[in-house]
């Protein structure tokens, strides 16, 4: 059986290994096997055969031979290995059940949750030469000519980034405590681009003046200690580069001209940061990236018309495009892994735990059959057989819940402590899983009773 067993696995998973890897992100090929992990799949399946006969065999030998003889039970079975076992399979099913539920609402709230500006559309360009970099107006207007094209600006850094920021050490004029504080440079079409709201003052303008003005997040306003922001100075003497610190002589020295509502430029576990956004002709970091809002049905077209844009100015670097949608979903591409893992392993984990109640359900039920056709003959209904089957079994799924639940709350919170915004547990999403897992488990012991209910007393009786 246990041989069996392994084949089929193999079968089952050589036939899904594309969704496997899919999954885990990664390919998988039996060749990919070394010495050692065959030889650990091999001992696993001796280890299984060992374990599910050692008890069975030491049990035999305890037996006495007259109760062999007569098939008689012997032992506690009340709390025999068996009842053990499934309660140690359903606490754990009904455990991953509702690590899966929470899990999934995480999931969904962080995808539901507003990011600050508006995603839908927004494709990034990297500047990947000086030629795109000088010429970024002459760019921005082709670009800006295409039907498709709705608005497009040039920034140093774009949200969803995945190269270094620039922390400035930024302080407010005349004060020496410094704050950190994430620095982009940005032009007068950013806001627009991206749909950030504004909440006081004014934007850029083309006016070269504008170099030394900056726009300030809400929460840098906070962090400064700007009770009135406009019109005040911020210094920056230094600049922090993952670890290589930029020292400004003098030290650069910027006007604010407005304020904009907080918006999530990183990853959305982590909080919202204060940000200095600088004009794009400031001292401290070069623009780096175009971004395009696009609306078009045909995104080959636009691509191809993207492309010829960039070959006009700079045929020698092939245009680098990215989906910022598709930027932020890789934030999410190891949690949504292990959630279609912990889906997969809470299904697998019930199936086992019912076969396991159907077959404690049916040994008990053959143990029993003389007492039903008995009760049957006394005149007890199919109803009262089914309760009096059942009642054991989910009493074992009810204390199978009372272990899980704590256990998958306490698990989770943990893992939700990674995350800056995250959901409140709650009672029902343990619950779901709590009546899901009972209804699964009533379902599964129930064709069993029910069968032994409407067996022939006469047969039930005569049974040896």
């Amino acid at each position: 059986m246990t041989l069996t067993s392994l084949l089929l696995a193999v079968g089952i998973i050589s036939i899904a290994k594309d969704g496997i890897a899919q999954i885990m992100n990664r390919e998988f090929d039996w060749a990919m096997l070394s010495p050692m992990q065959i030889g650990i799949i091999a001992t696993a399946a001796i280890g299984v055969v060992l374990a599910s006969t050692a008890y069975p065999a030491w049990i035999a030998t305890k037996t006495a031979p007259v109760l062999a003889i007569r098939n008689l039970q012997a032992g506690n079975e009340r709390w025999s290995i068996r009842r053990v076992a499934t309660v140690a399979q359903f606490t754990m099913a009904i455990a991953l059940l509702a690590c899966a539920v929470i899990f999934y609402q995480q999931m969904r709230y962080l995808k539901d949750k507003s990011l600050g500006f508006e995603m839908d559309g927004l494709t990034t360009i990297d500047i990947n030469s000086g030629a795109l970099r000088s010429q970024f107006q002459a760019i921005k207007q082709e670009f800006s000519k295409l039907p498709e094209v709705q608005a497009v600006s040039v920034s140093s850094r774009v949200p969803g980034e995945w190269k270094d920021y620039a922390i400035s050490n930024a302080r407010k004029q005349g004060t020496e405590q410094l704050k950190d504080l994430i620095f982009i440079g940005a032009d007068e079409d950013f806001l627009e681009t991206f749909d950030i709201k504004m909440t006081a003052g004014s934007n850029f303008t083309s006016n070269p003046a504008d170099s030394s003005t900056a726009l300030l997040n809400e929460l840098a306003v906070k962090a400064l200690g700007l009770e009135d922001p406009i019109g005040q100075w911020i210094e920056i003497p230094t600049v922090n580069w993952s670890g290589d610190i930029e020292n400004f002589e003098p030290t650069v020295r910027l006007r604010v001209i407005g304020v904009v509502a907080d918006f999530h430029f990183e990853d959305i576990r982590q909080q919202i940061r204060p940000m200095i956004i600088g004009n794009w002709k400031n001292p401290i970091q070069n623009i780096d990236y175009y971004t395009l809002k696009i609306n078009t049905k045909d995104m080959s077209k636009t691509i191809a018309s993207l492309k010829a844009v960039n070959d006009k100015f700079d045929s020698e670097n092939p245009i680098e495009l990215h989906f910022l949608d598709e930027q932020f979903q890789r934030f999410y591409e190891a949690d949504t892994r292990r959630s279609w893992m912990l889906m997969l392993f809470s299904g697998v984990v019930i199936l086992i735990a019912c076969l396991g109640l159907f077959s404690i359900t049916a040994f008990a039920i053959r143990q029993r059959t003389k007492e039903i056709g008995i009760r049957k003959v006394l005149g007890a209904s199919v109803k009262q057989i089914v309760t009096l089957i059942s009642k054991d079994f989910m009493l074992l799924v009810g204390l199978s819940v009372v272990l899980a639940l704590p256990l998958a709350w306490w698990a989770m919170s943990q893992w939700l402590e990674d995350f800056a915004y995250r959901i409140d547990i709650q009672w029902w999403m343990l619950a779901l899983a709590a009546v899901g897992a009972v209804l699964i488990a009533l379902l599964t012991v129930s064709t069993q009773a029910i069968k032994a209910a409407f067996a022939n007393p006469v047969d039930s009786i005569k049974t040896e």
